[in-house]
């Protein structure tokens, strides 16, 4: 989408890169905020959700030595995943390219 398909010489490595490149502290706090008064849609502002809240269960899955997870929760972030990605699949494409643009690159302060 942002690069082209990762499966031509030109865009492999360009891929790659824009796969590994994601700052997962600047996308959590890209998508804090109130997307809506950004005029992104309820869809993307409820990926946007998703994407806080699986972050902060991965984090406890990797850092907390005595985090603890049932099947069913791990099943549950897992569907809750999916159901993000279908999410995302089904707005449009100058909605998807803005998101991750928003998500991708850390914001300046101005002046």
């Amino acid at each position: 989408m942002l690069v082209g398909n990762p499966t031509t010489n030109l865009t492999r490595d360009v891929w790659s890169h824009a796969y590994r490149g994601l700052e997962h502290g600047t996308a959590k706090n890209q998508c804090d905020g109130d997307l809506e008064k950004r005029g992104f849609s309820y869809k993307i502002t409820q990926i946007a959700s998703q994407f806080v809240r699986l972050q902060a269960r991965r984090h406890i899955a990797d850092y907390d030595p005595y985090g603890q997870f049932t099947k069913s929760d791990v099943d549950g972030d897992v569907f809750m995943a999916a159901v993000s990605i279908d999410m995302f699949d089904s707005v449009d494409e100058e909605e998807q390219r803005a998101f991750a643009a928003w998500i991708l690159l850390r914001p300046r302060r101005k002046g």
